[in-house]
């Protein structure tokens, strides 16, 4: 939570210590300081006030990449309206007391639930990625292999190659670990198009996959014995 005046900075902690689905995780008692904390740690649900020292809990809302739930705690009741623009869960006026708060923090807790519903069945459909002006849902049957580069990763696909702004250590928890596989620092591999691998000499191992490409793929070093298990099983 992000305020500066000590009555209600303690009036919400002890608020939140009676929600048992709450935990307070961090508080900030400026804008500039809220910023950088919400910059390097992620938090599911952010109470902050408009009127902060410093920048204003708009523009620390303006200046995040990732917007958390984020419920308004102000005496101003002029911001309301660009508070909801900005994705605001609710908007609570000063004073307040508990009931009011509960029924913030329900409402909430109700959004993030019926939204983390929506992420997990877009998930068991596919990949969902973006590149800079376009989202894509990607069925798992039809990535080939992923490769990672400097700042971008290619999904390859039986018939295209898409690229998406996210790394490949951020994609390889959406992807199931049944199917999917990490063959090399560079690349994570569909099982269901392995041909074979071949050790060459030289001591390099390589992975023939099954698409129309007939791609190669180098297999590391580390990686190696895992996926020889699994070819096993």
């Amino acid at each position: 939570m992000a305020e500066d005046e000590e009555y209600a900075l303690e009036l919400l902690a002890g608020y939140i210590q009676k929600r048992p689905e709450l935990e307070l995780a961090g508080y900030a008692e400026s804008g500039d300081e809220a910023l950088k904390k919400i910059r390097s740690q992620s938090y599911d649900l952010l109470f902050i006030d408009i009127n902060l020292p410093g920048l204003s809990g708009m523009e620390v809302l303006q200046g995040l990449e990732r917007i958390p739930y984020v419920i308004f705690t102000t005496a101003y009741d002029e911001y309301a309206i660009k508070a909801f623009d900005l994705g605001a869960v609710d908007y609570i006026l000063k004073p307040f007391d508990r009931k009011r708060f509960n029924k913030a923090v329900d409402r909430a807790l109700s959004r993030i639930g019926k939204d983390s519903l929506n992420a997990e069945s877009i998930r068991m459909l596919g990949l969902s990625c973006r590149n800079s002006d376009s989202y894509f849902l990607i069925p798992y049957d039809d990535i080939v292999y992923l490769s990672t580069h400097a700042k971008h990763t290619v999904i390859h696909t039986k018939n295209k190659e898409v690229k998406t702004t996210k790394m490949l250590k951020s994609i390889i928890d959406n992807l199931p670990e049944i199917k999917f596989k990490r063959i090399h620092k560079q690349y994570m591999i569909n099982l269901d198009y392995v041909s074979h691998y071949k050790y060459f000499e030289g001591g390099q191992y390589v992975l023939f996959m099954d698409d129309e490409e007939k791609t190669t793929l180098p297999i590391g070093r580390k990686y190696f014995e895992e996926l020889r298990r699994t070819f096993r099983k």
